[in-house]
């Protein structure tokens, strides 16, 4: 089964820092599926209800998202974040969604093994 890897965003019009068009060609050249971030950006809260969706066990599951400044990844943590403003997700956004249940992981079914679970 190929690699998944998932884009949180894409690079500005008329930028020259091309990191999602490089990692984008660099994991097609792997033979990963590349999944492109929607318009707005992804959050994790979409990659969950993507993976979802295919009811089916999934190898490696890559992320590809610029870095922010503690411990942070660009992209937000669920569509109603994202709807507030929020651009980032950091590892107390994580543990706050996922002890209060408000962002279900996608389930030991879609990991194919223990060491990926969530």
């Amino acid at each position: 089964m190929p690699d998944l890897t998932y884009l949180m965003n894409t690079d500005p019009a008329g930028t020259t820092n091309q990191f999602y068009t490089l990692a984008r060609q660099y994991f097609v050249g792997a033979g990963s599926t590349v999944v492109d971030a929607p318009t707005k950006g992804q959050t994790i809260e979409g990659i969950f209800n993507d993976l979802k969706t295919k009811k089916t066990a999934q190898g490696t599951i890559n992320i590809v998202s610029h870095a922010v400044g503690f411990g942070g990844i660009q992209g937000p943590i669920t569509l109603a974040k994202q709807a507030a403003g929020r651009t980032t997700t950091i590892a107390h956004d994580m543990e706050d969604a996922l002890a209060n249940k408000t962002l279900a992981p996608p389930g030991p079914a879609i990991f194919a093994g223990p060491s990926h679970a969530v």
